[in-house]
């Protein structure tokens, strides 16, 4: 059964559950209880009235670990494993094709129902493509390097669009898009999907100021309206421009959120990332600290810096949407 709203519920209250970083059960990495996510499905599967059902499910990245796989997935990998994979310097473990991860994170019994039954809506992180994806300048000049790197990005964004991208966009969203159109004209759509891959990773280093941004970059960010809330759902990961020594996000806010985005008539505005918004204070200076050394003046500090963004920061801290 699919609970629906009425069809004017401007004054029906919103219930909005969200969470990030989704762990599959029967495979997990590491040996702990049921995820979230799973914990929470069997909850609404118990429960006798479908009211008790949120309005829309919000993930907030890493909805899949392309990167960090699981002992079932490290065995598919290593009967399939070609020749031309075990070259010096593949990463091993890891997904060459990122679509391969999605399966075992969504087949589970309970979170089929669950995606079933309750609306849903999603953002990438890095771990969609791999960890720490388009944290600096030198990041991505040292993945263009990598022989695996350009199969990796095309597969991972083209993935996303086909299995959660086209899911967050309405029916005219779709219908504008520019991609689906080539999609569905085509006989057989996976060259049109690499090349898309291929020039929307490429657009994160052509659209470095707001105006170019705007013309460039393929739009990952999206809005929707329940009832008298909007919640508008930023890219920070795909469309970040990433400038020598540290990124800034600042285009993003500035050219999607304010202008398009956040004018209208409504009493609550969300604001959805994959990035942790509010820190304790100690953390939010020990990050702010670490940022400024990592500016390219002084090579070897600026890379020990950059590790420690990479390797600690902030991602033991969940994702909360912001509630303006």
């Amino acid at each position: 059964m699919i609970r629906t709203r009425a069809a004017d519920d401007r004054d029906q209250p919103v219930r909005l559950i969200f969470g990030s970083c989704r762990e599959t059960t029967q495979h997990a990495t590491i040996r702990r209880l049921p995820d979230a996510l799973d914990a929470y499905a069997r909850r609404l599967i118990a429960a006798p009235e479908p009211a008790a059902r949120p309005d829309l499910l919000v993930l907030l990245g890493d909805q899949v670990y392309a990167d960090v796989t699981s002992p079932t997935v490290k065995r598919l990998l290593k009967r399939r494993r070609a020749a031309a994979e075990e070259r010096p310097g593949r990463p091993g473990g890891q997904l060459r094709r990122v679509q391969q991860a999605l399966p075992e994170s969504w087949r589970d019994p309970e979170i089929r129902w669950l995606l079933s039954t309750v609306p849903s809506v999603m953002i990438f992180d890095d771990h969609e493509v791999i960890d720490d994806w388009n944290i600096s300048a030198s990041w991505r000049a040292e993945m263009r390097g990598q022989d695996w790197w350009a199969e990796r990005i095309r597969s991972g964004l083209a993935s996303y669009w086909v299995y959660q991208h086209l899911g967050n966009l309405s029916p005219d969203g779709i219908a504008e898009d520019p991609l689906y159109a080539k999609v569905v004209a085509a006989e057989d759509a996976t060259d049109v999907l690499r090349e898309f891959g291929e020039r929307v990773d490429r657009e994160a280093d052509e659209a470095h100021d707001a105006e170019r941004w705007r013309a460039v970059q393929y739009q990952w960010s999206y809005s929707l309206d329940l009832g008298r809330t909007r919640l508008v759902m930023l890219d920070n990961r795909c469309s970040r421009v990433a400038r020598t020594g540290r990124p800034s996000d600042a285009c993003a806010w500035r050219v999607v959120l304010v202008p398009d985005r956040a004018r209208g008539v409504y009493d609550h505005l969300v604001v959805g990332i994959s990035l942790p918004w509010l820190l304790p204070p100690s953390v939010h200076h020990v990050e702010s600290w670490n940022e400024r050394l990592a500016d390219p003046h002084r090579p070897w500090v600026a890379w020990l810096a950059e590790q420690h963004a990479a390797n600690v920061g902030p991602r033991a801290l969940g994702r909360v949407p912001a509630l303006l």
